[in-house]
């Protein structure tokens, strides 16, 4: 491999400020370059399949797509972490994720985190998926299934937290009929309905 081939892995890392090793082969690259290149933009592992750029180190949002891709390909961020990518409430000490029941993960994640189980039913239900650098997809649930999740497991959360985040929802335009519209195809419509009610929104 030549010196322009490493500076292009080496650009490439940069560009992104993470990258799976298993997408290298879709971007025309063999592993052993990518590790012979890599040392240029100062990139370390951040875990097993996973580099980062030292010189452009990826932002919260890319890491953990980059991240969760990876190690858990099929869990989304959820409940109070996704809440506050919305602007519903500030970010939990640990990142908070919906896992699919019976799915498997890869290893782990290199931050404190917390999965919840989920029906594999309604594991795909109102989510959204933002885009980021380097055709990156950041996954998580929408602002009212954040809200009506929290509901859900407020007995591991907190009702506190609970009421707050669908408190605010409503304020920043959330309507109780949507609201319920989510908790109906997440079969929790009793305990959202009595959380509204509780709000005066019922």
């Amino acid at each position: 491999m030549g010196v322009a081939a490493w500076w292009g892995v080496a650009d490439l890392l940069t560009a992104r400020g993470a990258v799976r090793i298993a997408d290298l082969a879709a971007l025309g690259i063999s592993r052993f370059d990518f590790y012979d290149g890599a040392w240029l933009a100062r990139g370390t592992r951040l875990v097993r399949g996973v580099w980062v750029s030292g010189k452009r180190p990826p932002s919260r949002e890319l890491e953990w797509a980059t991240v969760i891709a990876q190690v858990m390909p099929r869990a989304v961020i959820g409940l109070r972490s996704a809440a506050a990518l919305h602007g519903l409430t500030e970010s939990p000490d640990v990142l908070e994720l919906l896992v699919p029941r019976g799915s498997w993960s890869r290893g782990r994640l290199p931050w404190p985190s917390r999965c919840f189980g989920v029906a594999p039913r309604f594991a795909e239900l109102y989510l959204e998926e933002r885009p980021l650098r380097g055709q990156c997809v950041l996954r998580l649930t929408s602002a009212v299934r954040s809200a009506v999740d929290l509901v859900r497991y407020r007995n591991r959360v907190g009702p506190d937290h609970a009421s707050q985040v669908l408190r605010r929802w409503l304020e920043l335009g959330g309507t109780a009929q949507v609201a319920l519209e989510c908790a109906r195809a997440l079969r929790v419509e009793r305990a959202v309905k009595a959380a509204l009610r509780g709000l005066g929104a019922a």
